[in-house]
């Protein structure tokens, strides 16, 4: 299926539209942000992550007919006139979200707010700071170094008394159960040591293995199933089989996280932003709360610990008799509240238009940069095909 172009008649006051930009880092924050389409139906979106085309199309077909899906840089900054602020979640100065900050350095030179929308529950540099004495170098604990800005005019948060609440709490369907444990894991970010992350992947196998009766589903982070990561997953990965299925994007077929978490027993999780669509769905959770992890648990609620393949199995164990019991209570759940987000928009909303010239001007930089990299790209792609021809 192919989303096709259209035309209709052209109305000059059509040059005075203004669309908000949402530069996401992957398809799955369609998902994430699907209320926050509906809810303010007023607004025009334009969502831009990396994606080919035909990967994009059946994702736009299937989005609201107020949000329309960029899946590459250059089309995003020859429209950068259409916008009138920018929300973002790649605003990290972190070398994995370069992507954005073409984006965001045309935002600047335009005059286009950069608000960083909050999609992760502790996330950095609104949360929480990695320290490394080797910051960038990849190594565990080193992503981030001495407290940064992220790159933003302003922050959209969750929580608190300005918070806007977490989208996903809105028009809930009632809470279902399935029968299965649903382990949600999400230890690819360099804040986790090796250890911490071999003690979760072997203490969740040996309950699977002490379970065969139940059925388990594993769903990682997109990012967690990369080959250096291998030989400390393998041991979780070497029990997919009769009662553990692992959950790819693939396998998952379009079932989104939120629907898993809907329809489950109970929970095995790290600590992420999902910890709240546990808790309110009202899921008996298992949270894991390595020493990295303490300062986080600390300053939450009501949540049910475990570090190790011993604990979490006596937490299991006890979990199985009192379920009400290991409900989570974390502090940082509230509804979405639309208005407050309107409100954000409307104080931000840049007035006044911008000439091409002025666009141009703007964007010129990021333009021969991106054709240069895709040269030097192809120029790659020649060489490693003339090495193997």
């Amino acid at each position: 299926m192919i989303a096709t172009p259209y035309s209709r008649a052209f109305h000059p006051a059509e040059l005075n539209a203004r669309r908000v930009l949402l530069v996401a880092q992957g398809p799955w924050h369609l998902d994430m942000y699907a209320s926050v389409f509906t809810a303010l139906p007023e607004i025009d979106w334009t969502v831009y992550f990396e994606a080919p085309g035909e990967a994009l199309a059946p994702l736009a077909l299937a989005a609201p007919s107020n949000v329309q899906l960029i899946g590459n840089m250059t089309d995003v900054l020859l429209r950068m006139d259409d916008f009138a602020v920018c929300l973002t979640t790649l605003a990290t100065p972190h070398r994995a979200h370069l992507r954005g900050l073409q984006i965001f350095t045309a935002c600047s030179r335009l005059g286009i707010p950069v608000l960083e929308l909050q999609h992760g529950l502790f996330q950095l540099g609104v949360a929480f700071v990695e320290v490394s004495k080797t910051p960038g170098s990849g190594f565990p604990s080193a992503a981030m170094g001495a407290a940064a800005r992220n790159f933003r005019d302003d922050l959209i948060g969750w929580s608190g008394e300005d918070g806007i609440g977490l989208p996903q709490f809105h028009d809930l369907k009632p809470a279902s159960d399935d029968g299965y444990v649903l382990i949600l894991s999400n230890l690819h970010r360099s804040v986790f040591s090796e250890v911490e992350r071999r003690l979760f992947y072997e203490g969740v196998a040996r309950l699977v293995r002490k379970h065969r009766g139940t059925k388990f589903f594993w769903k990682p982070h997109q990012s967690e199933l990369q080959r250096k990561l291998e030989p400390l997953y393998a041991p979780l990965m070497s029990e997919v089989g009769a009662n553990l299925h692992l959950l790819t994007k693939e396998a998952m077929a379009g079932t989104t996280t939120l629907e898993l978490i809907r329809c489950c027993s109970r929970a095995v999780s790290s600590l992420s932003s999902v910890v709240l669509e546990l808790e309110m769905y009202a899921k008996p959770t298992l949270l894991y709360a390595p020493v990295s992890m303490e300062g986080a648990v600390s300053i939450m609620g009501t949540v049910h610990p475990f570090v190790d393949d011993l604990s979490l199995s006596a937490a299991y164990d006890d979990l199985l008799q009192r379920p009400d019991a290991y409900r989570m209570q974390t502090g940082f759940l509230k509804p979405f509240e639309p208005e407050k987000l309107r409100a954000i928009l409307r104080r931000n909303w840049r007035s006044g238009g911008v000439s091409k010239a002025d666009l141009a001007q703007a964007i010129l930089p990021s333009i021969e940069f991106l054709e240069l990299t895709s040269a030097i790209n192809r120029m790659k792609s020649d060489l490693r095909s003339a090495i193997k021809g």
